[in-house]
């Protein structure tokens, strides 16, 4: 039997591992949202930690939210996203990491360009705070080939239309790192991604985008997941030989970039 989509729904899924400090707020800031019907759905990566009571704690005191939780072994963010997306009902999808949270207006805003923009299919926004202020309503298209340089949509900012997941499918499971740029490379290749010229996440509690705790910790891992998605880009994509070489130079340059800056970073912290 076909799986019935509700059209007005959002499916956000979150993978957790060891957040017991931070998946209460997660799952807060989406009761907060001031537009928006959900449906969330909670996967549990194996914790070692007590992430798994805290979650149960805010849907035993949110029951006007339908949470779904979901406990398994510790496989990885890029399969336990997936068991979120294989469970998906919505006709709208959006990510949500358990150490971020979003701003109360981040799905009025995006469901207002998914809507009345007929060409957009995918609505991120920056996640770390703008040196201007943004005009209202200002937003551009990404392309594929500026996603080449540089990684648009973190993963909490994104909310999309379901049929970009029908055509795009899963997350790469053999990806530790670099696995959201992957997916959004592929879904940049057919489809209109918008980013918001505003901040509308918390993004890890004000932690850099690397060099610290989590994932995004071991910087050579994530230059390493980097390369392989030019790489992939270039092989699997059918993007332009000259665009990706330029991009991996680019790609090396920002390596030793962040290298610096964590070591002067950590000398004089």
């Amino acid at each position: 039997m076909m799986k019935m989509r509700n059209t007005s729904l959002i499916s956000v899924i979150i993978p957790v591992y060891n957040a017991e400090d931070t998946i209460y707020s997660a799952l807060n800031s989406i009761s907060q949202q001031t537009e928006g019907k959900f449906e969330v759905i909670v996967v549990n990566d194996g914790s070692t930690d007590k992430s798994l009571e805290a979650i149960y704690a805010f849907k035993k005191t949110n029951s006007h939210l339908n949470v779904i939780v979901i406990d398994k072994s510790h496989e990885g963010v890029s399969a336990t996203r997936n068991i979120g997306l294989q469970l998906a009902s919505g006709n709208y999808i959006a990510f949500l990491d358990a150490d971020d949270e979003w701003h109360p207006e981040k799905t009025l805003k995006q469901l207002a360009i998914l809507k009345e923009t007929a060409e957009a299919d995918l609505v991120g926004c920056h996640f770390k705070p703008l040196v201007a202020e943004p005009a209202l309503n200002s937003f551009s298209y990404i392309t594929s080939k500026e996603m080449l340089f540089k990684n648009f949509f973190q993963t909490s900012t994104v909310l999309m239309k379901r049929k970009v997941f029908d055509a795009v499918g899963f997350f790469e499971r053999s990806l530790s790192y670099g696995e959201e740029r992957n997916y959004f490379l592929r879904a940049s290749k057919t489809f209109a991604c918008v980013l918001i010229n505003e901040n509308l996440i918390n993004y890890g509690n004000g932690k850099r985008g690397f060099g610290q705790s989590g994932l995004s910790g071991n910087l050579l891992q994530m230059e390493i997941g980097e390369l392989k998605n030019l790489i992939y880009a270039y092989k699997i994509l059918n993007m332009p030989f000259f665009a990706c070489c330029n991009a991996i130079v680019y790609s090396l340059a920002k390596f030793m970039r962040r290298v610096c800056i964590v070591y002067i970073a950590d000398k004089f912290k």
